[in-house]
């Protein structure tokens, strides 16, 4: 590994402890190289989230696509002046990630910058596909380190498990999105008509999701399954606290679970994995 590769991916895994606490700390509990390859993906997906968020420029649609054209220019030539594309084309031509899972998520972006008022079911589903399912795969290929049966194997439960954390965020996140960024993902009712109904419509939608993601944890490689196991058990926790807050809340304040039953909760997760208890997927 050449001292540019490194630095790169360096500059990767601290985009994850700038944006993401709960995140960097379930990556920690992933094997070594696994952690390096996820912090790739995370790079990658944080710079193309901050053109669509933060930039406020009248060009973000062209830069957005100029970005685009520098990931397949990074993959192909094998490095990227840019950090996040140079550690993210490493990953990428050592995981097989490629169009078919990244025009997907670029997509997703590309949409978040004329998001209509309200979106259909299908724009809803063709959104989540592609900011989050794809993004499930990504990592499951990690997981899996190549291997196509596995992959196959467990790749609708990866999918829905990128599905139930997005949906998770979109409720998470709601004031903000809509206060900041003037959106509203959520296919039913309005963010003004938003009610205690809507919330637990799409609550158990996510439960859904759940139910068909749980049975592919339990199936992953001992090297991501915990660090894997330590994410359901915090988005869980948060959706227990979306479950229990009004939706007027939701509307005006951003809910979080606190460090200290973050660290409950992580605690827990890692003795029922080193004890080999059942019942580590809890809700």
């Amino acid at each position: 590994m050449s001292r540019y590769d490194q630095a790169a991916q360096d500059s990767s895994y601290r985009l994850i402890r700038s944006f993401s606490t709960s995140f960097s700390s379930g990556t920690r509990l992933f094997r070594k190289d696994i952690r390096r390859h996820i912090a790739n993906i995370y790079g990658f997906l944080r710079v193309a989230d901050e053109i669509v968020d933060t930039y406020d420029g009248p060009d973000k649609a062209t830069i957005l696509e100029e970005f685009k054209n520098q990931t397949y220019a990074s993959i192909q030539q094998q490095f990227s002046p840019n950090p996040a594309l140079h550690a993210f084309q490493i990953t990428a031509r050592q995981f097989n990630i490629n169009h078919e899972l990244i025009d997907p998520f670029l997509a997703s972006m590309a949409s978040d910058i004329s998001v209509p008022k309200k979106l259909s079911k299908k724009q809803y589903n063709d959104y989540i596909y592609g900011s989050a399912e794809v993004v499930g795969l990504m990592c499951l290929r990690i997981f899996v380190e190549g291997n196509d049966s596995e992959y196959k194997k467990l790749q609708a439960g990866a999918g829905a498990l990128g599905a139930a954390f997005q949906k998770i965020n979109f409720l998470r996140d709601m004031a903000e999105d809509n206060n900041l960024l003037g959106r509203y993902y959520f296919p039913i009712d309005s963010f003004e008509s938003f009610t205690n109904k809507t919330k637990f419509a799409v609550i158990e939608d996510i439960e859904k999701d759940l139910t068909i993601a749980e049975p592919a944890i339990d199936q992953l490689p001992s090297s991501a399954k915990t660090g894997v196991l330590l994410a359901h058990a915090l988005y869980t926790a948060l959706l227990d606290k979306l479950k229990s807050t009004d939706a007027a809340i939701l509307k005006h304040q951003r809910i979080r679970i606190p460090n200290k039953q973050k660290a409950r909760i992580a605690a827990r997760v890692i003795r029922q994995e080193k004890l080999r208890l059942p019942s580590t997927i809890q809700r």
